[in-house]
């Protein structure tokens, strides 16, 4: 496989019931624009049981730009990310889900926006959020939902010189998979190993490169998001667990001599943490949340503080039983109706 500029992945997984839509959005704007000789799109199968290996091969005999790399064995959400880029041979990566929606001309924005502009090595896309139906907008541009800035800003692309003036006007990275692009050759210096239990491995990997080069944003939605309804996410232990990963994974981040955090950028998602903290506990108690003893020991891990740590997050945890959490909960919900 010949070296491209971007290399599409798709770390597919029994995505039968959107993965041909997805890829024919993306295949209709290689061919419409022209795109060939920039990109391609590469998909690693983590063993589906479905029919998704049978839509893969429809599409790979149909075009030569689409590459297929189905896994010996199931490597799961993260070691699938991992292999995808592994099996990749481009410049940049540019990550999609299965139900993740470019807009027409997006494809083409971003390949001229990279060609034009060699010294950007992170790129940041912004996308609108949809809820589960599809059928309405809940957020119309991720970038000001997180932006800092001051004045609206009308360029379509935004350069960043460093990660201190990324800070200083947005207050985090993507965590959403289409929304990086990024150099191939980060994963080649960064041990993503050690974030492959977060879910979220390219937001990581994506941080710790931020001081390496310049940072372009594409400052207008090109990308819809459908909200998902992933199992993990209504899953009340899973969520707990991936939220205290979140936030471990941000303390391994904030220790590492590549950290792009500013003063305050890793105190203020502490804060945040903290603040949500009761809430979270309880919701996850009401709907049968189990303790593991390592969550207990990442929880002190993050929250040094014996203070902090001893009067407030440990207490919590020993909450007795879900009927009274779901006491609070009917409180709350009635205070909120007066």
């Amino acid at each position: 496989m010949s070296a491209k500029l971007i290399n599409i992945l798709l770390p597919v997984y029994n995505w039968e019931s959107s993965l041909e839509a997805c890829l024919e959005n993306i295949s209709w704007q290689i061919i419409n624009d022209e795109l060939w000789k920039y990109i391609d799109i590469v998909l690693c199968d983590d063993c589906s049981s479905d029919s998704s290996p049978e839509i893969i091969k429809k599409f790979t005999e149909k075009y030569e730009f689409i590459k297929s790399y189905p896994n010996d064995a199931n490597l799961w959400m993260d070691g699938n990310f991992y292999n995808c880029v592994e099996k990749s041979n481009s410049e940049y990566v540019w990550f999609c889900w299965q139900d993740d929606i470019f807009l027409v001309w997006a494809l083409k924005l971003v390949a001229n926006s990279l060609l034009e502009n060699k010294d950007i090595w992170l790129m940041y896309l912004d996308y609108f959020q949809y809820n589960e139906e599809f059928d309405k907008v809940v957020c119309d541009s991720m970038i000001k939902n997180i932006s800092t800035w001051n004045v609206e800003i009308n360029k379509e692309l935004v350069i960043f010189s460093s990660s201190k003036e990324y800070f200083n006007a947005l207050n985090d990275v993507p965590g959403f998979l289409p929304a990086t692009v990024m150099k191939r050759a980060y994963w080649n210096e960064t041990d993503a190993k050690r974030f492959f239990w977060t879910y979220f491995v390219q937001y990581w990997v994506f941080l710790l490169n931020m001081n390496e080069w310049k940072i372009g944003i594409i400052n207008k939605p090109i990308i819809k998001w459908l909200i998902p309804s992933d199992w993990w996410q209504k899953n009340w232990n899973k969520l707990f667990e991936i939220t205290i990963w979140w936030m471990k994974a941000r303390t391994i981040v904030n220790n590492d001599k590549r950290s792009p955090f500013i003063q305050g950028t890793f105190e203020n998602y502490k804060k945040r943490f903290v603040s949500q903290y009761f809430k979270l506990i309880v919701l996850c108690k009401v709907y049968g949340l189990k303790l593991k003893e390592n969550q207990l020991n990442d929880l002190k891990f993050i929250f040094w503080n014996w203070m902090l740590y001893k009067l407030y997050l440990m207490p919590l945890v020993y909450i007795p039983c879900w009927s009274i959490c779901k006491k609070i909960i009917a409180y709350i919900n009635s205070i909120r109706r007066i």
